[in-house]
């Protein structure tokens, strides 16, 4: 028998919970993944824009990859941003590549704050605070910009013991656009 405590849920509730979140990181993590949509140019500036980016990425960082890395993780349709509907906390972070598997040591990161109602602004993310749970995350490697080749990684916890995320290898194409690598170069579920 599981007793109420007076400031939560019972262990009951809080067991369904976590397997409720565990199966949704599954669920997510098996979904077959979208095809990558090619972004030139012109359009990143309004892609980034659109995520609150614009103003902190800089010369370094290429923005069709940004765009493109944007458009495929959280992509936004006909209706608005559909990632948004849940409460993440939505976490952008620049890193240097440190070894062939796609790790990256963070040197720079963001979160996604709603101004109004359809835009963002990225504010700085102390690297040493925690991310509160649930989280999103994506990391792109810095330089990026003239590169042949960069690491995105994208990863969610959706509560304790219960998210997923793996990093791939992102090759520059002759057009400017960018392709992922398959498989990721690591990957991890919790």
């Amino acid at each position: 028998m599981s007793t109420k405590s007076p400031n939560g849920p019972t262990e009951d509730e809080l067991a369904r919970f976590v397997i409720a979140l565990h199966k949704a990181a599954v669920e997510e993590s098996s979904r077959p993944k979208p095809p990558l949509v090619c972004v030139k140019l012109e359009e990143a500036g309004r892609i980034l824009h659109d995520y609150g980016l614009d103003e902190v990425l800089t010369a370094q960082d290429d923005p069709v990859l940004w765009a493109m890395a944007l458009i495929k993780h959280w992509p936004r349709d006909e209706t608005g941003f559909q990632w948004l509907r849940v409460p993440f906390c939505y976490w952008f972070a620049l890193g240097k590549r440190i070894d062939a598997q796609g790790r990256l040591q963070l040197v720079e990161s963001w979160e996604l704050e709603r101004v109004g109602t359809g835009g963002f602004r990225a504010t700085e993310w102390d690297l040493s605070r925690q991310l509160p749970e649930p989280w999103r995350s994506l990391q792109i490697s810095r330089p990026s910009k003239d590169e042949p080749e960069a690491v995105v990684a994208s990863g969610q916890m959706l509560g304790p013991l219960c998210g997923n995320g793996a990093a791939h290898i992102w090759l520059r194409q002759s057009d400017g656009t960018w392709t992922e690598s398959e498989p990721p170069t690591s990957s991890w579920i919790s």
